[in-house]
């Protein structure tokens, strides 16, 4: 495989996470970057440094065939809805000559079998990341960036449990638990710096992290800057399994989220990447954070501060 990889091409850079990625690959002039969007996205680019290539809305082969050619890198950052079609981008990337692909994965830890158990959706994951495996070759590789809970924006939507306009917070068990979570800027430097380290990245899971943080360190936080105390409503870990469970059978998207945050909250899926000895922020120059400066700066995007 090139030493560099120098053309990247982003899909879904005008969603939650994509333009988190762009603005890190941008700093580094390295980077070559084209974004891809579906043809009924009303998402400007105007950037001159970007290209831009529209596909259609269902991600057709002949499309992303096209639109990848040229292109050293893929980075995949759709939601899981589009997760079904990650198989099909594999095979055009392989096609297009793409040396990297890096799936749309980032969130929970997805080689775990008992994450896999509690959260159905991380085995179409799994599942593109084992087809990248099947297309190894000495052309061809993948990473797949395991990242945590993406805590600036579940913190300032409520996902997380807290309540920022009403004050309120949902703490699960003691709230002491230790999990791995990241910023979206952050997320964006870990794929910068994975890519500019193709060899050390080549072919692995990557974990890495802002800060590890429990359910009371971050209401302390947002007590803190807003100098307020919020009501705390106690939940257990079993109790909100057994309702993401049954929400999640009947097609409940409320449930699947329980079961996303219990994969960090309850503290039995490995969702601490420093207890779990993988963490990789040191070896790959991503910087950690402060979970102050972090939270004061959600409460003031959110007008709060």
């Amino acid at each position: 495989m090139a030493a560099t990889l120098s053309r990247v091409a982003v899909i879904g850079a005008g969603g939650n996470l994509g333009p988190f990625i762009v603005a890190a690959l941008k700093k580094n002039p390295q980077f070559k970057i084209t974004v891809i969007t579906r043809q009924s996205s009303d998402v400007k680019f105007e950037d001159p440094a970007l290209s831009v290539v529209k596909v259609a809305d269902d991600y057709p082969a002949s499309d992303m065939e096209n639109a990848f050619k040229g292109q050293d890198a893929v980075v995949a950052t759709f939601n899981h809805k589009a997760n079904s079609a990650q198989h099909a981008m594999v095979d055009a990337a392989v096609k297009a000559g793409v040396k990297r692909f890096i799936p749309a994965d980032f969130g929970s830890n997805g080689e775990s079998e008992a994450v896999m158990e509690l959260f159905p959706p991380l085995r179409m994951k799994k599942a593109a990341i084992d087809y990248c495996r099947s297309k190894e070759s000495d052309t061809f590789s993948w990473t797949s960036i395991v990242t945590g809970l993406f805590v600036d924006v579940a913190i300032k939507n409520g996902f997380m449990g807290y309540n920022l306009k009403d004050r309120t917070a949902t703490i699960w068990d003691s709230g002491d638990g230790k999990f791995s979570c990241s910023a979206r800027h952050t997320i964006g430097t870990t794929v910068a710096q994975v890519l500019a380290q193709p060899e050390k990245s080549k072919n692995r899971y990557v974990y890495t992290s802002s800060f590890e943080t429990s359910q009371n360190a971050i209401l302390a936080s947002l007590e803190k800057h807003l100098d307020t105390k919020f009501t705390v409503n106690p939940v257990t870990s079993d109790d909100m399994i057994a309702q993401g469970k049954e929400g999640f059978a009947k097609g409940d998207f409320v449930g699947m989220g329980k079961l996303a945050l219990a994969a960090s909250y309850s503290g039995k899926y490995g969702g601490d990447f420093v207890k779990a000895g993988v963490l990789a922020n040191e070896e790959f120059d991503v910087p950690r954070e402060n979970l102050d400066e972090v939270v004061g700066e959600v409460l003031k995007k959110a007008g709060l501060k």
